[in-house]
């Protein structure tokens, strides 16, 4: 390939090697002389990471990619089978936000005010938009993968393989309900990992209050002694609190102390105040030390709460107070502190934001988002003169990476997998992890193993695996299912389902369409034939003592329900939705001519002549009957009398067959004959097909 190369030039000798592996198909080769030496060939599995394609590739990509396309070759050289498949993360959260951009969506109320469902197939529809671009730059760096058979995370076969772990992690015993506080984004109003807040960026360096607080002593006895004929009003006693979230205090339930320290009391002006290190100085006022105290005699002392709630508003130990900043004294509020929340037990813990990140009504900033009501909380403190002083600081604070909100730690109910309890085994595998650079075995990734956290994987949010759970209301029993097939059998539905072609027509005979409306010659009613066909028929389908027959109202179908009604017995009602394929212009005319109407048959499942509708518009409306139908009734033996083209369709649906699967089969019912319809308890979507996407 260097032969006749005139002078070197990288971006041409690369143009010609990409063309000379297309042309040679020399991937496919490679895959193919590894596959050929069977067991010789050592598998080398690996899963491409995968991209979203609803955005730009950038030069980090590149990077990323060189890499991984480094180790695959040397791998293949040295004898693996490297499948190299491709894959695509088409859930989540960048996808949601990019969609809210779109249809100009602010928040979560709006999006269930769209509709999920409808928000969802928009989501659905945009993870592709940049697809061509991430194939053509994978293509020219080099990187060979399989993009003919990528795996894809929203496709049912991937989001049943997660049903799948989750339920062997939840047999393990790792799987979780926890009320915990996790970090929150109020915009975006998900939880974070811990993982995404080591993000570069999740920190950065705000402004925020600095508040002294004073939280009053109830019924001191530690004031000093009054000498011998002095007179003074009664001076109040309090315990001096820092804190850089005001909008905390209305959350207040007690005030924790370092019971192995000791704390001094200091005199300010009239008033007497507990603190670690010396209060800030206060303008014409003298701060004199009155007296020291263990933090363990403080413990137990009751004071006045800031913000009335059902706390215990008493000092209490905790092993995590320190000295480096602060008073030596923390306010405890069990909604917005990790450490808060383990200390306060099982007391009360008042909540005093939405999830939104705004102020509850009837408090000061009510209505606000919480840096908002900062200012609120500080003025009112003020006038209850119980601000011993305010500042500004200036510190590190996390963001949300994705939308640069500031975060709230907030106690809520998540699912959680509990990767404390894996620590010791987590660091033992990592000893074993050749890394490159060395220094992050130990450095980044084995500090974030040393301090690994319980990992919330219920994201609170819409497009994405939905957690294959179930809980009882009453008795809080769960149920985590593996499977589409373990789904089906957990069904609530104990309906019995029969699905009957009419009987042999007078179009049967002529060969021609009849759909569309039924009038003059345009009605095609039972031949003589077709009545005894259909007593036969009727006579089987009577052991399965049907309660109830819904029928489309063509004459032919209500001739059909009418026979089978009178030797059952059950009630006959009708339903436009089972009417036949409505084929528009092609309505009484020969079939074969709607039949070259389309190029191929997987056509006639997208594709509808004027007037008419295709089958993907039959599926939907027939699944759709069927969904109304299963809420509707109970423990009843249904039977369905429709049309070929309908009952075909629908029978594939429900089996979770794709219209490729449905074309490939070889059931089609014959004219009067029946057979038991399966329903699975699935999720469907809006389309008639199997979406594990979808909320039951």
């Amino acid at each position: 390939m260097l032969n006749k190369l005139k002078q070197f030039n990288l971006p041409e000798l690369e143009e010609k090697i990409l063309k000379f592996w297309k042309e040679n198909n020399v991937f496919r080769k490679s895959v193919a002389l590894r596959q050929a030496q069977g067991k010789k060939a050592k598998p080398f599995r690996f899963f491409e990471g995968p991209p979203t394609a609803n955005g730009r590739p950038g030069i980090h990509h590149v990077l990323a990619r060189s890499f991984k396309d480094v180790i695959l070759r040397y791998k293949t050289m040295r004898g693996h089978f490297v499948l190299r498949r491709a894959g695509w993360d088409t859930h989540g959260l960048p996808v949601e936000l990019e969609v809210e951009k779109k249809l100009g969506i602010k928040n979560k109320r709006e999006i269930e005010k769209f509709g999920i469902a409808e928000f969802n197939t928009q989501a659905k529809m945009s993870v592709w938009a940049y697809k061509s671009e991430w194939e053509r730059l994978t293509e020219r760096i080099g990187f060979w993968l399989d993009f003919g058979n990528p795996y894809v995370t929203y496709e049912n076969k991937y989001v049943e393989s997660l049903w799948w772990v989750f339920s062997e992690i939840s047999k393990r015993g790792f799987l979780k309900k926890l009320y915990k506080v996790i970090p929150w984004c109020p915009r975006c109003q998900t939880p974070l990992s811990s993982h995404e807040l080591g993000q570069p960026g999740a920190y950065k360096l705000t402004k925020d209050p600095s508040v002294y607080v004073k939280f009053e002593i109830r019924n001191s006895k530690s004031l000093p002694r009054r000498q011998a004929g002095e007179t003074r009003k009664k001076q109040k006693e309090f315990l001096l609190v820092w804190t850089t979230t005001p909008w905390t205090l209305p959350g207040n339930v007690a005030v924790a102390v370092n019971s192995k320290l000791t704390y001094t009391k200091y005199k300010i002006g009239d008033e007497y105040v507990w603190s670690y290190n010396v209060p800030p100085k206060l303008e014409g006022k003298e701060v004199e030390v009155v007296e020291k105290m263990s933090g363990q005699k403080l413990v137990g002392k009751e004071y006045e709460p800031t913000y009335p709630n059902k706390g215990e508003h008493k000092v209490i130990a905790a092993d995590f107070v320190s000295t480096t900043e602060g008073t030596g004294l923390v306010h405890i509020a069990p909604a917005y502190g990790e450490d808060d929340l383990r200390v306060a037990g099982k007391g009360e813990t008042p909540i005093t934001i939405d999830d939104r990140g705004f102020m509850k009504k009837g408090l000061p900033g009510g209505g606000k988002f919480i840096k908002e009501a900062d200012k609120d909380i500080i003025s009112d403190l003020a006038k209850r003169k119980i601000l011993y002083s305010s500042g500004t600081i200036e510190h590190e604070y996390p963001f949300c990476w994705r939308c640069s909100t500031p975060l709230i730690y907030f106690a809520r109910v998540a699912w959680f997998l509990e990767m404390s309890r894996l620590r010791e085994e987590m660091l033992k595998a990592n000893q074993k992890i050749n890394w490159i650079p060395e220094h992050i075995k130990e450095g980044r990734f084995g500090e974030w193993l040393r301090d690994i956290k319980d990992w919330a994987i219920s994201r609170e949010r819409y497009w994405g695996t939905p957690l294959p759970i179930w809980e009882c209301g009453k008795c809080r029993h769960q149920k985590v299912v593996g499977s589409l097939d373990e789904l089906g059998e957990k069904s609530y539905s104990q309906n019995n389902y029969f699905i009957m072609r009419h009987a042999e027509s007078d179009h049967n005979l002529k060969d021609i369409i009849a759909s569309g409306p039924e009038n003059g010659k345009n009605v095609s009613k039972l031949t003589a034939k077709g009545r005894l066909q259909m007593e036969k028929s009727a006579q089987t389908l009577k052991r399965e003592k049907p309660d109830l027959i819904i029928c489309s109202p063509y004459a032919r179908t209500r001739e059909t329900a009418k026979i089978v009604s009178k030797i059952t017995g059950a009630k006959v009602i009708t339903d436009k939705r089972l009417e036949e394929l409505n084929t528009g212009v092609f309505n009484g005319r020969p079939i074969s001519e709607h039949r070259k109407f389309f190029s191929n048959r997987m056509e006639s499942f997208t594709k509808a002549p004027a007037g008419g509708e295709s089958l993907n518009d039959v599926k939907r409306r027939m699944m759709d009957f069927l969904k109304e139908t299963d809420s509707q009734y109970q423990n009843k033996n249904i039977v369905i009398v429709s049309h070929g083209d309908p009952l075909w369709v629908l029978d594939g649906a429900v089996r979770g067959l794709s219209n490729e699967e449905i074309l490939k089969q070889d059931y089609y019912l014959e004219v009067g004959k029946w057979s038991k319809l399966p329903f699975p308890n699935w999720p469907f979507n809006h389309d008639g097909e199997v979406d594990c996407t979808v909320r039951l």
